[in-house]
């Protein structure tokens, strides 16, 4: 009888520490679901990151065009950076030297 009351507390203690176990992984799934969803996000190292994350489409009105000063092309807005990669030893990073941007205001119109 003594062996028939252990045995039945040995068998409670199990399916308690089965039902603990079981809520630990659901919860590691929850936090593991959240990781990959953050992890899919592809990253972009800075330099490969385009100018002009956002795209708008539309008309641009302007009073006066306005050429680039390197190719002299009609825009209504430009930005340039000029840089320089410095590198020591296995380390790089970039050092601005000259960032231009056109000062002219302009209004995009809905499509």
């Amino acid at each position: 009888m003594m062996f028939m009351n252990l045995f039945i507390i040995f068998l409670i203690l199990s399916l308690i520490d089965v039902m603990i176990i079981i809520f630990v992984f659901i919860k590691y799934l929850k936090v593991l679901k959240k990781y990959n969803l953050f992890k899919k996000i592809k990253l972009f190292k800075i330099n490969e990151i385009v100018l002009g994350i956002v795209r708008v489409s539309g008309t641009a009105k302007v009073i006066k065009l306005i050429k680039t000063p390197f190719s002299k092309t009609n825009c209504v807005f430009y930005r340039y950076v000029e840089a320089k990669f410095n590198v020591h030893k296995k380390y790089g990073h970039s050092e601005i030297i000259k960032d231009v941007v056109s000062k002219q205001n302009f209004m995009i119109l809905g499509s």
